[in-house]
C-alpha cells in the first residue's frame, strides 16, 4: 500500500482494506481457526439489545412493550400491549438478544468473534444501529466500557496469548458530519475525499494513522478523537452523537519463525521469508435516526443523518434480493465507505438497539425490520496475505536487521579504533617516561660524581678537625665546600621536582594501563598478557631506578650530616 511515513509516530494512509495489488486471498486450515472462521461465506451477525427504562420513562409509569427471550433469541411485542393496542403480533429472530445494560455480555456474544477473526487475518466490521437515546454509544464508561474499549482489550489479550506471532498495529478515527468526512485525529486536515480503484477498493485519503503498541496508547487516541467529534443536545438526549464515526485498527501479523534472515555481510540486505497477514477492524458508531427537531441546526443535522441511514437501509435491502441490480452505495458517504465491508471481503456484526418505551414504538420496530434484513446479507471473508515486502511489519523487521548489522559493524570499527588510540596514547606516555627517566639518570650520575668529589674534600676537612690549623688553601676549600653545599641543595630540589614529575607520569601510565588492560581483557586475554608482561618489565626498570635513587639520597643524607658536623 502506498504510504507516506513521517517523523512523528503517525503516518498518513488511507481507510479500508490494504493494497490488494500486493495481497492475495487465502483460505486457512479450518482446524487452526475457531468455528466462526471455518466457513468462507457468512451471514451478517445481528445482536439486539433492548435498553432498560430510563428515569423519565419510569416516572411516567410506562411498561416495557418488548419481550426479550434470551434463550430463543427472540424479540416480540408484549401480549398485554398487543391486546390493548389491537396491533398485530410481531416477532423477530436474531443471533443473540439482550435486555439491560451489561456491555460485557453484549461484547462477548455479539462482537468478540469478529475481533478474533481480525486477529487471524480477516477484515471485520462492527456497527451499531438504532434511534437516538436507544443506547448505541460505543465508548461507554469506566464501569461499563463500551464496544471499542473492550475490542481494544481483546486485541491485546490475543497478542499476549499468541506466542508464535508478532503484530504491528495502527489506528485511525474519522467522522461523517453533514455528509462531510473529517479526520478526528487530525481535525486541521481538510479536503478528505473518498476514492476507489480496482486494487484498493474504497478508501479515504489523506487520513492520519497512528502506530500503537499498548491499550493506553489506543485509548488516548480514542479520547482525542472523541473530543473532536460533533456532539449536541437534542430534544431527546442531552448529549447526542451528531455524526457517524468509524474507528479503524489495521493489524499486520506474521509468524516469528518468518523473521528476515540475518545478512552475512553488512552490505547485504536481509531476506524475508514467510507470510504477513493484513486485516482491518472497523468499529462504526452510527448517529441515531431522528424525529423532526425544534432547532434549525438540529433539523439540518437530522436530515443528513436520516438520509444516510435511509440509504444504508436501501443498500441492505438491495443486497438481500435474489437478482441484485444497481446498489446505491454512492448516495451517501456512509454507504460509500461501508461498501467494502457490505459487499466484499469482511466479517460483519451489527448491534441494533431499541427503546422499551411505547413513544418510540415505530422507531424501534423499524430498527428491528432493518436488523432482520441485514441478517440476510452474506459476505465472503478471506484472509489477506501480503506476499512481498510491501507490508509495514516486514519493512520494519528488515530495517531492524539492517540496523543491527550496521551497529555490529560500527562496534567492530569502534573497538579497533579505541584499541589503536589507547595503544598509541600509552606508547607516547611510555616514550615521555623513558625520556624523563634517562634525564633523571644523567642527573643522578652527575650528582654521584659530585658526591665523590665532595667526599674527598670532607675527608680532608676531617683531618683538620683532628688538630690541624687552617691555612689559605684550607679556607678556599671551605668556601668551595659551602658553595658546593648550596649547589647540592639546588640539585636536590631538581631531583625532587623530577621525582614528582615521574610520579605524576607513573600515575598517568597506571591509568592508561588500567584502561587498556580493561579493554584488552574484554576483547583478547592473550594480548593483555603480553602487554602486562611488557608493563611488568617497565615497572621493574622503574623500581631499579627508584632503588638507585634511594641509595643516592642516603649517600647525600650522610654527606649532609658530615657537613653539618664540620660546620658545628
Amino acid at each position: 500500500m502506498n504510504r507516506t511515513l513521517t517523523k512523528s509516530p503517525a503516518i498518513t494512509n488511507t481507510l479500508a482494506v490494504p493494497n490488494v495489488s500486493n495481497v492475495r486471498s487465502h483460505t486457512p486450515d479450518p482446524s487452526k481457526l475457531n468455528s466462526s472462521n471455518s466457513n468462507a461465506s457468512n451471514n451478517v451477525k445481528v445482536t439486539i439489545r433492548a435498553r432498560p427504562p430510563n428515569a423519565i420513562e419510569l416516572s411516567r409509569g410506562e411498561n416495557e412493550i418488548w419481550n426479550v427471550d434470551h434463550d430463543q433469541h427472540k424479540v416480540s411485542l408484549d401480549l398485554d400491549f398487543i391486546e390493548k393496542s389491537r396491533r398485530q403480533p410481531t416477532e423477530y429472530n436474531f443471533d443473540a438478544v439482550f435486555s439491560g445494560s451489561d456491555n460485557k455480555l453484549l461484547f462477548e456474544k455479539g462482537v468478540k468473534d469478529t475481533v478474533s477473526s481480525v486477529m487471524e487475518g480477516y477484515n471485520g466490521t462492527v456497527f451499531a444501529y438504532g434511534q437516538t437515546s436507544s443506547g448505541k454509544t460505543f465508548t461507554g464508561t469506566k464501569k461499563q466500557p463500551g464496544v471499542i474499549p473492550q475490542a481494544v482489550d481483546a486485541v491485546f489479550q490475543y497478542i499476549k496469548m499468541c506466542k508464535e506471532k508478532q503484530f504491528l498495529l495502527r489506528v485511525s478515527y474519522l467522522e461523517i458530519y453533514n455528509e462531510t468526512v473529517r479526520d478526528l485525529l487530525s481535525p486541521e486536515t481538510e479536503d478528505l475525499r473518498i476514492h476507489e480503484d480496482k486494487h484498493r477498493g474504497v478508501y479515504v485519503s489523506p487520513l492520519k494513522e497512528v502506530l500503537v503498541s499498548t491499550p493506553d496508547q489506543v485509548m488516548r487516541e480514542i479520547i482525542r478523537g472523541e473530543a473532536n467529534r460533533h456532539m449536541s443536545a437534542t430534544d431527546w438526549n442531552e448529549r447526542s452523537s451528531r455524526s457517524h464515526t468509524i474507528f479503524q485498527m489495521t493489524v499486520e501479523s506474521a509468524s516469528k519463525g518468518s523473521l528476515p534472515s540475518k545478512p552475512k555481510r553488512y552490505s547485504s540486505t536481509p531476506k524475508t521469508s514467510g507470510i504477513v497477514y493484513s486485516s482491518v477492524l472497523n468499529l462504526i458508531d452510527l448517529a441515531g435516526s431522528e424525529k423532526a427537531a425544534s432547532s434549525a441546526d438540529r433539523r439540518k443535522e437530522g436530515a443528513y443523518i436520516n438520509k444516510s441511514l435511509l440509504t444504508l437501509a436501501t443498500v441492505i435491502s438491495k443486497l438481500t434480493e435474489k437478482n441484485i441490480g444497481y446498489i446505491p452505495y454512492r448516495d451517501s458517504k456512509l454507504t460509500r465507505i461501508l461498501q467494502n465491508s457490505l459487499s466484499g471481503n469482511a466479517k460483519v456484526a451489527v448491534i441494533c438497539t431499541i427503546s422499551p418505551s411505547v413513544i418510540n414504538l415505530e422507531e424501534s420496530n423499524n430498527t428491528l425490520k432493518f436488523a432482520a434484513r441485514v441478517k440476510k446479507v452474506v459476505t465472503k471473508a478471506h484472509t489477506n496475505e501480503i506476499v512481498d515486502d510491501k507490508a509495514l511489519l516486514q519493512k520494519y523487521r528488515i530495517e531492524i536487521e539492517e540496523l543491527k548489522a550496521k551497529l555490529e559493524k560500527t562496534n567492530e570499527v569502534n573497538d579497533q579504533e579505541k584499541e589503536a588510540e589507547l595503544s598509541k596514547k600509552l606508547e607516547i606516555e611510555k616514550a615521555k617516561h623513558e625520556e624523563e627517566m634517562l634525564e633523571a639518570q644523567l642527573i643522578r650520575t652527575a650528582l654521584k660524581e659530585r658526591i665523590d668529589h665532595l667526599t674527598k674534600l670532607i675527608l680532608t676537612n676531617s683531618s683538620f678537625n683532628n688538630g690541624a690549623q687552617l691555612n689559605d688553601s684550607d679556607a678556599d676549600n671551605l668556601e668551595t665546600q659551602n658553595n658546593n653545599k648550596l649547589e647540592l641543595e639546588q640539585k636536590n630540589r631538581i631531583i625532587a621536582e623530577k621525582d614528582q614529575a615521574i610520579a605524576q607520569k607513573d600515575k598517568v601510565i597506571a591509568e592508561l594501563t588500567a584502561q587498556l588492560n580493561n579493554f584488552l581483557y574484554n576483547n583478547t586475554k592473550e594480548d593483555n598478557n603480553v602487554l602486562n608482561y611488557k608493563l611488568q618489565e617497565k615497572d621493574e626498570e622503574i623500581f631499579d631506578l627508584r632503588k638507585l635513587n634511594n641509595e643516592l639520597e642516603n649517600v647525600i643524607k650522610r654527606q649532609k650530616q658530615k657537613i653539618y658536623m664540620l660546620e658545628n
